[in-house]
């Protein structure tokens, strides 16, 4: 959890609310997105499989996830046509993300436009 780590202390130190969940499960993420208005994701791992479960259930749409302006994936490298949904599943994302094996703070775009 080193990478994660460092996402959390940064966060902290800007005073925002920080929401962790102990493992991936997308009915209480869905939930805890609404509730909290949640503006950035950070999934570790955040895999293509994880992105794909995400974007192609059916219950994503249910929920107002409109809050969410960051998308954090830095474990996998997402391909084009997963990029593709993730940006119409999360159209307010700015889609940055941090590179693969760099420390999470150097954040730089991860879908090119």
């Amino acid at each position: 959890m080193t990478h994660d780590y460092s996402v959390v202390l940064c966060g902290l130190r800007v005073g925002a609310a920080i929401v962790i969940m102990q493992k991936f499960d997308i009915l209480p993420f869905l939930k805890l997105i609404q509730k909290y208005k949640v503006s950035q994701v950070t999934i570790s791992p955040f895999v293509p499989p994880i992105v794909l479960s995400i974007v192609k259930n059916p219950l994503t749409n249910k929920y107002d996830i409109s809050s969410v302006q960051m998308v954090m994936s830095g474990e996998a490298p997402l391909g084009k046509e997963l990029q593709d949904v993730v940006k119409m599943k999360f159209p307010n994302a700015r889609d940055f993300a941090p590179p693969q094996k760099t420390p999470a703070i150097l954040v730089q775009p991860v879908f090119t436009h």
